[in-house]
């Protein structure tokens, strides 16, 4: 196999992998009612995880320590990598994320990470990773991004299931590719 067919099919399995993740995250959203969206009586609500894993997503998506360093949150309402364990107290929120815009923002994260997957190469896949304690490479922080995202989908899944919610399919795999 030469290293066009091994990027390919590690693009491919990227791509099928993260794109049934963030499949899934939004069904997680669409799914999620209007009565549990900014609910806090079972810990931090709805709106708060899911800004938490597109924001982590986001930033996880960063090519170099330099864009790691410069990376913004996306609302000024909401988290911030230097204090991110506190972030789901309510004096960190002026303003709960609507559903609205976390379909957005998730819409454009997923155009983001098409442009990364296609974009990569082996040399850099198999580079230091940016964010040191995911691993040891950039390969391995992709996968320590994509096991984040499903991590909190199947926490928000079991808080919705035990309100009753409908469960939606599990989605194997599901190309990110445009």
């Amino acid at each position: 196999m030469n290293s066009t067919n091994s990027i390919k099919i590690i693009q491919d399995a990227l791509s099928e992998q993260y794109g049934a993740a963030l499949k899934m995250l939004s069904n997680i959203i669409e799914n999620c009612p209007t009565s549990l969206w900014e609910d806090e009586s079972h810990g931090p609500a709805f709106y708060k995880i899911i800004y938490h894993v597109l924001f982590f997503l986001d930033l996880y998506l960063s090519r170099t320590k330099e864009e790691r360093s410069a990376f913004k949150p996306r609302f000024d309402f909401a988290e911030d990598f230097g204090i991110s364990k506190k972030n789901f107290a309510p004096e960190y929120w002026k303003k709960p994320l609507s559903k609205a815009k976390a379909i957005l923002y998730l819409s454009e994260l997923r155009d983001k990470a098409v442009n990364f997957l296609n974009q990569v190469s082996i040399p850099e896949l198999t580079s230091e990773s940016v964010f040191e304690w995911h691993g040891s490479s950039l390969l391995s922080s992709l996968i320590y991004n994509n096991r984040h995202i499903m991590l909190h989908i199947g926490a928000l899944q079991g808080r919705l299931r035990m309100n009753g919610v409908e469960e939606r399919m599990w989605v194997g795999k599901s190309a990110i590719r445009l």
